[in-house]
């Protein structure tokens, strides 16, 4: 029986590799670039938050949320992620070390809002994939 060089061994196992299905893989989602807001408190902004809002809510950059303090007047958003639960998860944690620096209480923190590509219910707690930023580079690339 003939035997395979180093080299054949190694083309002929890329091969395999290649052809083989990976477990766990999942295509890129890669969203139109709209963007739905959905705001999940109703509460009156002070002067401070409602300027940040104006920014988050116009730049609409999913997957993104603000949060903000409801005992002051202060608030913080976080915009490009690759997740609505990343988004809500930095903007909470972010929001925190902020308040934090401000001398306010981070217990006072409320999500307030978050974005999500327009083709994704803002129901669905697991909704993923590139956010903006990442989806205009995965465009210019492919």
């Amino acid at each position: 029986m003939p035997s395979l060089s180093p080299f054949a061994l190694a083309v002929a196992a890329l091969a395999l590799c290649i052809t083989l299905p990976v477990p766990g893989a999942a295509e890129v989602q890669v969203y139109d670039k709209k963007t739905n807001v959905a705001r999940v408190l109703e509460y009156k902004l002070g002067p401070e938050q409602k300027r940040a809002w104006r920014d988050f809510s116009r730049s609409c950059c999913y997957f993104g949320a603000y949060a903000i303090n409801t005992e002051r007047d202060l608030g913080f958003f976080v915009q490009g992620f690759n997740s609505r639960k990343m988004a809500i998860s930095a903007a909470e944690t972010g929001y925190a070390e902020f308040s934090r620096s401000e001398g306010a209480n981070p217990k006072a923190c409320r999500l307030y809002a978050f974005t999500v590509p327009t083709e994704v219910d803002v129901k669905d707690a697991a909704a993923a994939g590139l956010g903006v930023p990442a989806r205009e580079g995965f465009i210019k690339l492919f």
